[in-house]
């Protein structure tokens, strides 16, 4: 049988022992993070939008492909920083570091410790490479661990197969003359606010490149 008390971090399993004595042990819960995403602001002035790529989670890296195809920069950190990082947690967290490994990405800086929405702003990001981001220590007042997020960076792969080829070139040029939305952002590979011929070109220099 299964105990579990209000608010706690861990299953109380209890079974009898070969003699009739109750066993008790406890299987605690890791602290896991909801949401994770890679956020760019696409176009300026009062018609900006912030919209995010959903980033596999810890147990999520082989079945959420977690592709930014868009240019690096145009965050909500301004120069200098080519990536931002949100991780999403169900309560507040705190943690010990943050670590960047592979794919030559390095963590310039982040914020949030102590609180549900940690931010983290990466530099030196590097095309068709993945980036591994991991918080260090993550505490939820019950249980400690650590919670990695992955993206891979491949611009203009806007149909996220790990690879850019005609059918990414295609897929922009049928929505050129659109204006960004959460359904259709991808495909403004330049953060503009809107997918155009220039979309089109950058998408078109990246063919024949891929994720590794």
């Amino acid at each position: 049988a299964d105990i579990i008390p209000k608010g706690a971090g861990a299953v109380v399993r209890k079974a009898q022992t070969s003699d009739g004595h109750s066993a008790f042990w406890t299987n605690a819960f890791p602290v896991q993070a909801i949401d994770a995403a890679s956020i760019k602001i696409h176009g300026t002035g009062t018609g900006a939008q912030t919209l995010g790529v959903t980033l596999p989670l810890n147990t999520q890296f082989n079945t959420i492909p977690g592709i930014e195809c868009r240019v690096p920069g145009l965050t909500l950190a301004g120069a200098g920083i080519d990536d931002q990082i949100v991780i999403t947690f169900p309560t507040p967290v705190t943690f010990s570091n943050v670590i960047s490994t592979s794919g030559g990405a390095s963590v310039d800086s982040f914020s949030g410790n102590g609180s549900s929405i940690v931010t983290i702003n990466l530099k030196n990001v590097v095309n068709t490479r993945k980036t591994t981001v991991t918080l260090l220590g993550v505490n939820d007042g019950q249980n400690t661990n650590d919670v990695a997020v992955q993206m891979g960076v491949l611009l203009g792969d806007v149909n996220a197969t790990g690879g850019v080829d005609k059918n990414d070139v295609s897929a922009v040029q049928k929505h050129s003359g659109q204006k960004v939305n959460q359904g259709n952002f991808r495909f403004d590979v330049n953060a503009t606010g809107g997918i155009d011929g220039a979309d089109v070109s950058v998408t078109q220099g990246q063919t024949r490149t891929s994720l590794r």
